[in-house]
């Protein structure tokens, strides 16, 4: 079963029937293994992509939502070249990620009836299938 995704929030609590599900927390930290090392970050009057912390892709005309997403297909490209060639340190990644019954991150969730493309976490729930 592919994890649901779930906003992390400090104003409002989980309901019921998550606090009793397993959560696996997806945001970026010292020590966290599954965050997105790839981040949107301003830069004078542009968006910049930094790869744990240092630069990557200059966004150019890009404004902060196209900037998110090319960030987050990096992140695929990232896992899909793992998939393929270290099958062994992927299988330790997607292990917790397929166990969990929730993903949490700070992202917003989509609004109902849309695909969660903006946030790293869904390519955690696509790399499920792989």
């Amino acid at each position: 079963m592919t994890p649901q995704p779930l906003r992390r929030s400090r104003q409002h609590p989980y309901p019921p029937e998550v606090k009793a599900a397993t959560i696996l927390d997806v945001t970026r930290g010292p020590g966290k293994k599954h965050g997105n090392p790839f981040a949107v970050v301003k830069y004078s009057s542009q968006f910049m992509i930094t790869f744990y912390g240092k630069p990557y892709w200059t966004c150019g005309d890009m404004g902060e939502a196209q900037a998110t997403k090319k960030a987050v297909d990096l992140f695929r490209e990232y896992l899909r070249r793992m998939f393929d060639k270290n099958p062994v340190k992927f299988a330790t990644l997607i292990a917790p990620v397929k166990a969990a019954d929730f993903l949490a991150c700070w992202c917003a969730l989509p609004p109902d009836g849309e695909p969660d493309v903006c946030c790293h976490r869904s390519v955690w729930r696509e790399a499920c299938e792989w």
